[in-house]
């Protein structure tokens, strides 16, 4: 787990000063090392920053040659000693006992295809010097960030936006739109950005650069292409359970490996529990688990996590966020992801990071097991049924009309869910003169760009989760807030082998009824308490007098006044914003990214 920065120019050298101050920008990424290389008369350079996992020794560090070829890392390959001997039984000789050299040698015999062998969180580049070309591929569903720019003449990669930013060394521009989509969202969707010349690869899609005479050329394609079947093969229950379980363990297992010992965070909740479960029956020695207590009475899961630790047999540790560190100021989250970011559960999860940190360099969490497994109330809506009320002429036509809302409801809430704003409403609130901008731009477009209509309205949700807020949410979240206190996360229930195949069972085998991870609950029992199986969804959110962001009211009589300048927001889209402190936060993020413009 690491940090990178590349820079690709085909008419200036790239100065050496400021790629080592852009590199160690992104210092918490790699407390461990640092290493950066300069080719081709300075033209080229990659840089790294180390966190060391896998073969601690210097052997392991980047960037990393192999003859012409040149890699810079960041992530975990699971499945790299089969892919060594896969390797060698090519005549490929290795060097290290890292997975890092597997990418090279994969590199060299299975070229662009590299990506559909591996098996794991990855972001990287390999610089071909021999024919002046530049391979990157980023994990399929973007558990490791990868943001560029490109101009005619130079392109720059790094793991973080600061590290592009700076590397780049002037003024960069904003996306208006970016101001709808944040109001919309919550997040500002991938590939976007804030920024008007900073975008990230898309999760499961590779990207060549080839440095030509006087200009940058640029390729991109997706390698991971798996949909969901409209109408998946039957299967029974006793099988779907044996085969689920059987991956879970393996999926498990692989996430384990290291040369550093490794925790779990343990929330509580089932996803959770079960991943400790199973870490811990692979471990020698007691397995250290990390939670955070928040809130009071049933918002606070600590209790439970540490009944579970108990029954586990963990080494368990448990801090209480005091109700100071709640609040979380704009200035911080643009510190941690480089732009506006309306996740409020990155205050618990930046402080278990920092908790787990403090023990150990890597930890298995429960991420994704909401999106692949169903965890999320909206799912089910399509199957819940209103009853109608008889008591009446008029209660009976009451309770239709309620039916037929709902319903509409149900089928936005379904396929958009997560979002703080409709896109009504955005436009709403909006300038005047941004809205005559927008009018022929779609604000669902993120959400219509992974809508498969043909599936189960339940399959139909999980989709467009599993490819719009997980990766532009979720997985930002947690890798921004674990690695800002260098610690690297582990997502089990995202082992893609494993999503294909429950993506692949029938809805009614996996969320009969619509029921919350019915598959995984029957699963889970033979692993964890009843107590948490049974137990009904929490999320690892903040109690509601506790959110991270002031009273409006509180605020300056210039408050947004940038985004007022900018013509994003008039006096009246701000009184409109101030009704609710989470969307006045978001303001307040945006009108500070346009400050540090200036």
């Amino acid at each position: 787990m690491c940090g990178f920065l590349i820079a690709v120019s085909s008419k200036h050298p790239v100065s050496r000063e400021v790629f080592s101050f852009a590199r160690d920008s992104m210092r918490h990424r790699g407390p461990d090392a640092a290493g950066s290389n300069f080719l081709r008369n300075d033209n080229v350079a990659l840089g790294h920053r180390r966190l060391s996992i896998l073969d601690l020794s210097e052997t392991g560090s980047q960037p990393m040659r192999l003859d012409e070829l040149w890699v810079v890392f960041n992530g975990e390959i699971y499945n790299f000693r089969q892919l060594r001997c896969e390797l060698e039984a090519k005549g490929c000789v290795f060097k290290s006992q890292c997975d890092t050299e597997a990418l090279l040698h994969g590199y060299r015999i299975w070229g662009g295809d590299l990506c559909s062998h591996l098996e794991g969180m990855f972001a990287f580049g390999i610089w071909d010097d021999a024919r002046e070309e530049l391979f990157l591929g980023r994990d399929h569903f973007g558990q490791k960030p990868l943001y560029y720019a490109v101009t005619d003449d130079q392109f720059v990669a790094a793991s973080e936006i600061v590290g592009v930013r700076r590397l780049l060394g002037r003024a960069t521009g904003y996306r208006r739109a970016a101001f709808s989509e944040l109001l919309r969202y919550g997040y500002i969707p991938e590939p976007n950005t804030f920024y008007q010349d900073i975008t990230c690869l898309l999760p499961g899609h590779w990207m060549q650069i080839k440095r030509e005479q006087n200009r940058i050329a640029c390729s991109t394609g997706c390698y991971w292409t798996f949909e969901p079947e409209a109408n998946p093969p039957s299967i029974c229950g006793r099988k779907a359970r044996a085969k689920l379980d059987e991956m879970l363990r393996d999926a498990v297992r692989s996430h384990m490996l290291a040369d550093v010992e490794v925790g779990a965070f343990l929330s509580g909740g089932i996803d959770s529990s079960l991943v400790t479960s199973l870490a811990a029956n692979v471990m020698d020695r007691p397995l250290k688990t990390f939670c955070i207590g928040m809130g009071r009475g049933e918002l606070d899961e600590s209790p439970r996590a540490a009944r579970t630790a108990a029954f586990l047999g963990t080494d368990h540790y448990v801090e209480s966020i005091a109700d100071e560190a709640f609040l979380c100021p704009p200035s911080r989250v643009l510190d941690l992801f480089g732009q506006p970011f309306g996740d409020y559960s990155l205050v618990p999860s930046e402080s278990v990071a920092r908790l787990a940190a403090s023990k150990v360099k890597t930890v298995v969490t429960g991420d994704g097991g909401d999106e692949v497994f169903g965890g999320y109330y909206h799912y089910g809506l399509p199957f819940h049924r209103e009853r109608l009320c008889w008591d009446g002429p008029r209660a009976f036509l009451w309770s239709v009309r309620e039916r037929w809302r709902t319903r509409r409801r149900k089928w936005r809430m379904e396929n958009f869910g997560h979002t703080p704003f409709s896109a009504e409403r955005v436009r709403s609130v909006l300038h005047p003169k941004l809205q005559k901008e927008l009018q022929d731009f779609d604000l669902d477009h993120y959400f219509r760009k992974y809508d498969r209509q043909a599936l189960d309205p339940f399959r139909r949700a999980q989709w467009v989760d599993i490819k719009t807020y997980l990766p532009s949410d979720i997985l930002t979240k947690v890798d921004r807030c674990s690695m800002r206190q260098s610690l690297e996360t582990r997502p089990p229930l995202l082992d893609h082998r494993l999503v294909e195949w429950v993506m692949n069972v029938p809805r009614t085998v996996t969320n009969p009824g619509g029921r919350s991870k019915a598959l995984l609950r029957q699963v889970a029992l033979s692993h964890i308490p009843a107590e948490v199986v049974e137990a009904p969804k929490r999320g690892f959110g903040l109690p509601a007098d506790q959110l991270p962001f002031e009273d409006p009211s509180k605020n300056r009589p210039d408050a947004l006044r940038h985004c007022v300048e900018h013509e994003l927001i008039d006096e009246r889209g701000v009184l409109a914003l101030a009704q609710s402190p989470f969307t006045f936060w978001l303001g307040c993020q945006f009108d500070l990214a346009l400050e540090t413009l200036l």
